[in-house]
């Protein structure tokens, strides 16, 4: 959809699905010792952080995620991704760019955007893919066979290769 010369990004709404996704990843969150200065909203006093809300004017931490996915208060994963996104921003300027809990926040942002590049759009996309994920592994497996299994390397897609090039030599 143009408007006034700008791309308009239309938001889909969050579904049932996506949203058990969602709430599946931010407990996976909640439970990576990594994001534990993320997983409670920031108290100025028990945190020592006095200046926290002078500095940041829109604080979020993950159980506030989790409670609004909960709560059906997101509209789209935009909305969800954004409230993330807003918790490694918030590290970051208040904490500086080079510290140990930026670095933390950095570092979970890096692990949600690589689960988003995957992320499915309903359950049947993402049985499909975890198919063709078990289906790539065994392929490999069936391709590479321990060398138990197979002492003369009969079976490894290697001495297929090699067979084939023995095979246009002699030709």
């Amino acid at each position: 959809m143009r408007r006034s010369g700008f791309l308009r990004k239309v938001e889909m709404p969050l579904t049932k699905f996506q949203q058990s996704k969602c709430l599946e990843f931010v407990d996976k969150l909640i439970a990576w010792p990594i994001c534990s200065p993320f997983i409670e909203p920031v108290d100025p006093q028990r945190d020592g952080a006095p200046d926290y809300l002078q500095i940041i004017s829109k604080p979020m931490a993950l159980t506030q995620v989790r409670q609004k996915l909960i709560s059906n208060e997101y509209d789209s994963l935009e909305d969800w991704r954004a409230d993330l996104d807003l918790i490694w921003e918030n590290a970051k300027t208040y904490n500086g760019e080079d510290t140990l809990i930026t670095h933390m926040a950095m570092e979970a942002k890096l692990w949600l955007s690589r689960k988003m590049e995957r992320f499915p759009d309903n359950q049947e996309h993402e049985w499909i893919t975890k198919i063709q994920r078990t289906s790539k592994k065994l392929d490999d497996i069936l391709s590479h066979p321990p060398s138990e299994l197979d002492p003369t390397g009969r079976f490894s897609s290697n001495h297929e290769q090699s067979a084939e090039e023995e095979k246009t030599e002699k030709e």
